[in-house]
């Protein structure tokens, strides 16, 4: 069992009243440290993208009080987490982060925009730490469709399109990791491709995955991920 995520009261600390560009830059480090230590393998840029999404998505001064005020309900919803973490009896942990993420749930489906989307995420995390992926599938499509915009709805599209890949339904995945790739042509895009290589390779359909990383090697030439996928790829 991986360890907990952030708790409402760090995720307040992170969220202070510093300046933004240093703001920024704090964020960016504690999610670097949160996605290394506490989710599991493959999860952790999307955890580094995730607080980088709170930081623009949630944050800013362009933040609607509506916003600030779902996502407060959402951080409510969610501040029992490390309560139900340090529960020793494994179904009764299970239980209790059940309803931590059906909870973390009703606040999100009462949401609209960044704030429900956020909360979605964090949903579909607890499903996917729960290895519920019937859930997990259904927060993360609704993470998606809540339409929200830069870093944080490309976070919700890459989690929805690792849930579809976790089911087998490649086509589906690679269509969201391709329409990612469209609409964001810098780094956001290569790693959406990354994800898309990285499906291909544990669905052990490595001409796909060569095809992929052919094509990010020609759109991307100076990223480093294709070169670690190709290790991995050649090491399978």
């Amino acid at each position: 069992m991986a360890d907990s995520p952030n708790t409402p009261e760090e995720d307040d600390e992170l969220f202070g009243e510093e300046q933004e560009v240093d703001f920024i830059f704090k964020a960016r480090m504690g999610i670097i440290n949160f996605a290394l230590g506490y989710w599991k393998a493959g999860v952790g840029l999307l955890g580094v993208v995730l607080l980088i999404s709170l930081v623009y998505g949630l944050w800013t001064s362009h933040v609607q009080a509506t916003q600030r005020e779902h996502q407060a309900a959402i951080a409510n919803a969610f501040e029992s987490v490390s309560a139900a973490f340090q529960i020793e009896e494994e179904a009764d942990r299970d239980a209790a982060l059940t309803q931590v993420a059906q909870e973390v749930q009703a606040a999100a489906t009462q949401s609209s925009g960044p704030a429900a989307a956020y909360g979605w995420i964090r949903a579909a995390q607890l499903w996917d730490e729960l290895d519920d992926s019937s859930a997990g599938l259904a927060a993360w499509k609704n993470a998606h469709e809540a339409g929200a915009q830069g870093v944080l709805g490309w976070s919700a599209a890459v989690g929805y399109a690792t849930a579809l890949g976790g089911t087998g339904d490649l086509d589906g995945a690679a269509a969201v990791l391709r329409g990612l790739a469209t609409a964001h042509p810098g780094v956001e895009g290569a790693e959406a491709m990354a994800q898309l290589a990285g499906l291909y390779i544990d669905a052990q359909q490595p001409d796909k995955a060569q095809a992929v990383l052919e094509e990010m090697n020609g759109r991307w030439p100076d990223n480093p991920r294709a070169a670690e996928l190709s290790a991995r790829l050649g090491a399978g």
